[in-house]
């Protein structure tokens, strides 16, 4: 998977819906409107160059006042954004929040990410069941849920990882890929029999994993087995 060339079009997508889309509209399950979304990911744009030319961690604000559109202001840290990466070796060290990762490339992956969830938040404006966002294939979304067990959960704290009651399994059915999660959320090296289940195309998983789509149309992600331990991952800080 080339992350950055996966990154130039999906930010692309997202400057382009962006331009049509009306800042008042509220998103379906975030506490945001349209217009704050770009102020959120230009501003998280704009960290994540910093962590890459500084090589430490500089202080971010999630919503920032921003005094340009916030159109304006996505294209501009979208461009700061891609012209970093691209003029930066991908192995060279710099601050990340991963404990195994510290390259620059890690910032390729992760921004890719970001706003694979972020367009389907901006999309989720004008239909609250909008489907994954295409543009992501199931190989990009497969590694975005490797990157959310690997890189969150990972980094989470015990606190913020209450006993699951039960094994979980994610299973993406169009990536020939799933994952299974102890009680202790802890992945399993064989798949064993599951106390519960999600269970959606690699697209609609990684949202559903970052907790979006409540309103997910019927059979998009299929949840069975204990539904107790489904919510305790759904609830789980770790996000």
């Amino acid at each position: 998977m080339d992350a950055m060339r996966e990154l130039v079009a999906v930010s692309a997508a997202f400057e382009r819906d962006l331009a049509d889309a009306d800042p008042t509209g509220p998103l379906a399950d975030a506490d945001w409107t349209v217009s704050d979304l770009p102020a959120c990911l230009g501003e998280v744009y704009r960290w994540a160059a910093r962590c890459i030319i500084e090589g430490v961690r500089p202080p971010r604000t999630s919503v920032p006042e921003i005094a340009s559109s916030p159109l304006d202001w996505y294209r501009e840290f979208r461009r700061v954004l891609l012209d970093t990466l691209d003029s930066s070796d991908p192995d060279a060290t710099c601050y990340t929040f991963s404990r195994s990762d510290t390259s620059v490339r890690f910032w390729h992956r992760r921004q890719l990410h970001e706003t694979v969830v972020h367009l389907w938040d901006l999309r989720s404006a004008i239909d609250s069941a909008a489907p994954a966002p295409a543009e992501a294939s199931a190989e990009v979304c497969a590694d975005g849920i490797d990157e959310f067990l690997g890189v969150f959960v990972g980094r989470s704290g015990i606190e913020a990882r209450p006993d699951l009651g039960g094994v979980l399994l994610l299973e993406a059915t169009d990536a020939d890929r799933s994952w299974a999660l102890g009680p202790d959320w802890a992945l399993l090296p064989a798949r064993p029999r599951p106390d519960a289940a999600l269970t959606a195309t690699a697209a609609d998983l990684i949202v559903a994993v970052w907790n979006r789509r409540t309103a997910a149309p019927a059979g998009a992600v299929t949840s069975s087995g204990d539904g107790r331990v489904v919510e305790r991952f759904r609830r789980a800080p770790v996000r």
